[in-house]
């Protein structure tokens, strides 16, 4: 799906039709264009390089996902692969949003229905009267969409990482356990993408191009900060995973023990009455006991109040 949006001082916003000429649109020089493809095919993918002539290397990034964070920079253009979080049967995923910049265009490709077109044109609207009319404007309004997308993400995290915490407290079940696992596993995935972007963005703040004006550069050190404020926090939901996880491995060993010291307490009781009655299973001739008359009832009480008794030390020393 391909949706087009043109954008002129004069004129403002509006959606470009199917029918209009891209190469025409772009002839105009007050003229910033931005083209969202949604699930590209190869025509789609045919159809930009042909018209933006972007380099087939570029393109073969964009039919290859799963690429790792980065910024190239070609003669027209520059090329960026960043990563939006996107959520599937309540598993955050990160999804691939690769962006052609031009002088004034931006093209963004994507495989989910990560970008909201309303509201990232509301965003740009409000970023060509504060800052730049041209690409700059467009360019941050992505950035700044993407980047917010993150934190209903980190949201949805905190409450998992509450919930595992208090489960894992109050008990220790198996699915407990794998959802502290599949959760650690999705905070990685999410890190591993946000970690270079936070050095994409560093250095896209250090470059000559686009030429920002100085006011512009606020807003995308603004964007960096988000990024990195998002790191943090996952490094935070990190370490509080692997806590929850020490403290499990703690009660249940703290548990395991509890019962062995009751086991053994319960067979220390027990060793009584079978060191008695053991002996007197031998079957010897001469057992004097055998023939009192009294043998059998004291032999029995002896061993019950034997029993008892340490049955009342090891209940005083909490072994009970």
């Amino acid at each position: 799906m391909i949706r087009t949006l043109a954008y002129t001082p004069s004129q403002g916003l509006r959606k470009v039709a199917d029918e209009e000429s891209i190469a025409d649109l772009l002839a105009q020089t007050d003229i910033v264009l931005w083209m969202d493809i949604e699930q590209p095919t190869v025509d789609d993918l045919n159809r930009i390089r042909s018209t933006f002539g972007f380099h087939e290397l570029a393109i073969e990034d964009v039919e290859r996902p799963h690429q790792r964070p980065k910024l190239d920079y070609y003669d027209t253009y520059r090329f960026l692969v960043l990563y939006a979080v996107a959520r599937e049967d309540d598993t955050l995923t990160p999804s691939e949003v690769d962006l052609f910049v031009g002088q004034r265009y931006v093209v963004s490709v994507h495989a989910m229905p990560i970008l909201d077109l309303d509201e990232a044109a509301q965003r740009w609207m409000q970023a060509a009267v504060r800052l730049d009319p041209g690409v700059v404007s467009l360019l941050y309004a992505l950035l700044d969409a993407i980047v917010d997308g993150y934190f209903p993400a980190l949201d949805l995290i905190a409450d998992r990482v509450e919930e595992i915490e208090e489960a894992m407290i109050a008990r220790t079940d198996v699915d407990s356990l794998a959802l502290l696992f599949a959760l650690k596993k999705q905070l990685i995935a999410l890190r591993r993408v946000l970690a270079p972007e936070r050095d994409i963005l560093n250095g896209f703040l250090h470059r000559d191009w686009p030429r920002m004006p100085p006011s512009a550069v606020t807003y995308f050190q603004d964007v960096y900060d988000h990024v990195v404020r998002a790191i943090d926090s996952m490094d935070t939901y990190q370490d509080l995973l692997s806590n929850v996880l020490d403290v499990h491995v703690s009660l249940a060993s703290n548990r395991l023990n509890v019962v062995v010291k009751r086991l053994t307490a319960i067979a220390t009781i027990l060793a009584v009455p079978t060191i008695v009655f053991s002996l007197y299973g031998m079957n010897f001739r001469h057992m004097p006991e055998l023939e009192w008359e009294y043998g059998y009832p004291v032999a029995l009480v002896s061993t019950l109040v034997i029993s008892l008794a340490i049955a009342i030390f090891l209940r005083r020393r909490d072994w009970l």
